[in-house]
């Protein structure tokens, strides 16, 4: 639809994707921060299931009271 607009109006559409190589370095960082969003986001779900936990065995000892 966007290709027949622009070529109404003498519009030509043209692609370019360069990529550019990463070097070593770059990978390596880019590893690096994964592995501590994954294993940041593993500690703080586990502190999250462990505080509900706590909530709700106070809930439940508060409603056998």
């Amino acid at each position: 639809m966007l290709e027949a607009y622009f070529n109404s109006h003498g519009v030509e559409i043209e692609w370019t994707d360069e990529v550019l190589g990463k070097s070593y370095e770059e990978e390596l960082v880019e590893d690096i921060l994964s592995l501590m969003a994954s294993f940041s986001a593993r500690i703080y779900g586990k502190r999250s299931a462990e505080n509900r936990r706590r909530q709700r065995a106070k809930a439940e000892a508060e409603a056998a009271k």
